[in-house]
């Protein structure tokens, strides 16, 4: 999935929200179920309209692949926390760690914006290039307490009761227009039931038999028009269920990174942070962070480096 990722991002492709690739990205969309041709509907899976992608076997094999305890394992040898999400704002290219010995064979770690490195590195006009890692990652937390303070969260909770209250009205339209889609299929069911009662009950002549036939079937045709049109009204209701967000969902999520620096648990740092955070980009002054809870980005700045205040 890292190399999926670093094709997309090297081909200049983006996200949706024109965003640099993740693999967290690539594997949250490997799971859904639309590629086999089902839709998730409250935590249920149910079948879709639309025809599958790929086969249910391949999809299971990824899923396996995924749930597999040595893939789950897996982890970077570096105690680096941005990896994989952090992206330098001057160039727009990821940063990855690096490491250095200096004469007295100490270890160096830092952040390297790859358009640094190899065959790039003669045509970079890159000014962030290297940071060092420990600093970086110390001021990022400080800026994170910026974020605690109520004249920071205070406009975050107000953009968000906005948001939340556009997704509740256009909820609202949509579940009234699948109520009103179950209730003319509850109706067909009935005059379908009746047509039928009617075959078996009466002795009609042939052309009468087949004129309720016709009836029959015209009925089954809207019963599946209306059904496809119910399935795409629970899509909607769901994509727009997910884009709801919580605001103390988003402030346990930053209690939580807190505490865990706080805890110096860099292990549970490397896993909750590109979990909560999408993508980290890096500016002179400023961190633009777009947590993945969020529709929108938030900027923070920079605290000054802890090493110049000495």
């Amino acid at each position: 999935m890292t190399s999926v990722a670093r094709f997309l991002n090297d081909s200049r492709l983006r996200n949706r929200k024109d965003q640099p690739w993740v693999d967290t990205q690539i594997q949250s969309m490997l799971e859904i179920p639309v590629y086999i041709g089902q839709i998730r509907w409250k935590d249920e899976v149910y079948p879709g309209m639309h025809l599958p992608l790929v086969s249910k076997t391949t999809f299971e094999e990824v899923q396996s692949i995924f749930a597999n305890a040595e893939f789950k394992k897996k982890s970077s040898r570096t105690t680096a926390l941005f990896q994989k999400i952090l992206i330098c704002g001057e160039c727009h290219s990821g940063m990855t760690t690096s490491f250095s010995y200096n004469r007295s064979k100490t270890r160096y770690e830092y952040y390297r914006c790859v358009s640094t490195t190899k065959a790039e590195v003669e045509t970079s006009t890159c000014s962030l290039k290297y940071r060092p890692q420990i600093t970086l990652e110390t001021q990022f937390f400080q800026s994170l307490h910026h974020l605690c303070r109520s004249e920071t969260l205070n406009p975050i909770k107000a953009k968000l009761t906005t948001h939340n209250r556009h997704i509740t009205d256009q909820l609202q339209i949509i579940q009234s227009q699948a109520t009103a889609c179950d209730s003319q299929l509850a109706d067909i069911k009935v005059q379908r039931s009746k047509y039928l009662d009617a075959l078996i009950m009466n002795d009609f002549l042939s052309e009468e038999r087949q004129l309720i036939r016709t009836q029959i079937q015209t009925l089954e045709t809207e019963s599946r028009q209306l059904q496809s049109q119910l399935s795409h009204f629970r899509l909607e209701i769901s994509q727009l269920e997910e884009r709801h967000v919580h605001f103390d969902q988003f402030k346990s999520q930053i209690i939580q990174l807190l505490d865990l620096h706080q805890q110096q648990n860099a292990a549970q740092l490397q896993y909750f942070l590109p979990r909560i955070i999408n993508t980290l980009t890096l500016f002179i002054n400023q961190w633009t962070i777009q947590f993945h809870l969020l529709p929108w980005p938030i900027d923070l700045p920079i605290s000054p480096d802890p090493r110049n205040s000495q």
